[in-house]
Formats: structure tokens, C-alpha cells, sequence
């Protein structure tokens, strides 16, 4: 529990976040980009809507600037039809922030909480590499779904 705590820690304070703000009356997504950094950068936003299995029902990328000390809306999905196709309950819409070519943040917006998602098991199994190294050994996680 500790080391997930940890591990979740590392992004409480990071200079740039992107979130999501989910309104269930339009179907829609807000998604926002917060910065604390001290310059305008250059980032690129994606967006993935899976389904409760990780079946890719939408995707996107937008460039956008993140200015400096500052919250803004960048971008409004609108899930409606795929809300009325697949349910809101059963879309996951996944977010990610990179700038400078890499991930700077990422986040999860459900329409539903958690413990209300009928999730499938995503048959999660991992493999471990063996290395020339005895410190370090890579895993790698597979599954047939979301997880």
C-alpha cells in the first residue's frame, strides 16, 4: 500500500496537469491543462475513449500551449453518440499531457464511479525478462483489456 501511495505521490506536484470534467446531461468531456510552470510551453493533448473492455471507441490529438501559472479549458469532447451507443457508464476517457516529448501528466474521467463500472477480468499476466544485470529485471504486464 505504501509504494502505490508513493508511486500515485510522484504526481501530486508536478508543474503541469491535465484533467478532465466530465457533465453527464451533455455527454461531454472539459478537458483542462493547469500550469505552475514558469514559461508558456508547447504540448501535445491526446485522448483515448475505451470501453470497460479497452476496445478503442474515439481517439484524438491537439496541440496546445500551456501557459504559464495558469488553468484553462483546451478542449471539449463531445461523447454523445457514443454514450447513447455504448451507455456513459461503460466509457473511459484517457488523457494524456506530453511536453517536449514526453509524458508530463495523464489522467482517467469515468461518467460513473468506480465501484459502479461492470468491469470484465482483463486476464492480467506479466513476464520477467532476464537480464545480464542482478539488480534489474524488466516485467511486462499483459492483459486482454482495460486494467
Amino acid at each position: 500500500m505504501e509504494s502505490a501511495l508513493h508511486y500515485a505521490a510522484r504526481h501530486f506536484y508536478a508543474p503541469a496537469l491535465i484533467s478532465g470534467l466530465e457533465d453527464e446531461k451533455t455527454k461531454s468531456v472539459a478537458v483542462f491543462l493547469t500550469s505552475d510552470l514558469p514559461e508558456l510551453q508547447r504540448g501535445l493533448l491526446e485522448w483515448r475513449v475505451t470501453g470497460l473492455q479497452g476496445t478503442l471507441l474515439h481517439d484524438g490529438t491537439v496541440a496546445a500551449d500551456v501557459a504559464p501559472r495558469k488553468s484553462q479549458l483546451v478542449q471539449t469532447l463531445d461523447l454523445q453518440s457514443l454514450a447513447q451507443q455504448h451507455g456513459q457508464n461503460s466509457l473511459l476517457v484517457w488523457l494524456t499531457l506530453e511536453i517536449g516529448g514526453r509524458e508530463a501528466s495523464r489522467n482517467l474521467v469515468m461518467f460513473a464511479p468506480p465501484k459502479e463500472l461492470d468491469l470484465v477480468d482483463p486476464a492480467l499476466k506479466t513476464e520477467v525478462a532476464e537480464t545480464k544485470s542482478s539488480q534489474r529485471f524488466p516485467i511486462r504486464r499483459i492483459t486482454s483489456g482495460a486494467a
